[in-house]
């Protein structure tokens, strides 16, 4: 029992420090990427993930259209002319997605591979 409640108070614990870690970070972030003026380069990173993500997680549906990403340079999934539209967005973040996961998974395999011909084997 003792056991139990120490495994629990450890885990609240965990998740108030990592919510406080987050938090901070945000803030501190959002600071600096303002102040600096780093939202100009927005073009060069957004692949749209983020947007998904913050639609899920409001529970709000996506926009039919997004207009602040039509300058993004990595939404390659879209017509030739036009605002970015959600299904899209939804195709370019499945991409990324697919990209990511794919370096996740193929990464450790290359290495030991590697690793197993070095050794010899």
């Amino acid at each position: 029992m003792a056991r139990t409640t120490a495994k629990q108070r450890a885990v609240v614990a965990l998740a108030i420090a990592l919510g406080f870690y987050a938090l901070s970070d945000i803030l501190l972030w959002q600071r600096i990427f303002e102040a600096n003026k780093l939202w100009t380069f927005d073009t060069d990173y957004q692949t749209g993930h983020v947007d998904v993500l913050h639609h899920w997680l409001d529970a709000k549906p996506i926009p039919d259209v997004l207009p602040w990403l039509d300058r993004s340079r990595l939404i390659f999934i879209r017509s030739a002319g036009g605002d970015v539209t959600n299904l899209e967005l939804l195709a370019s973040t499945a991409f990324w997605i697919g990209v990511w996961m794919g370096t996740l998974v193929l990464l450790p395999r290359i290495r030991s591979i590697r690793w197993r011909d070095r050794l010899g084997g």
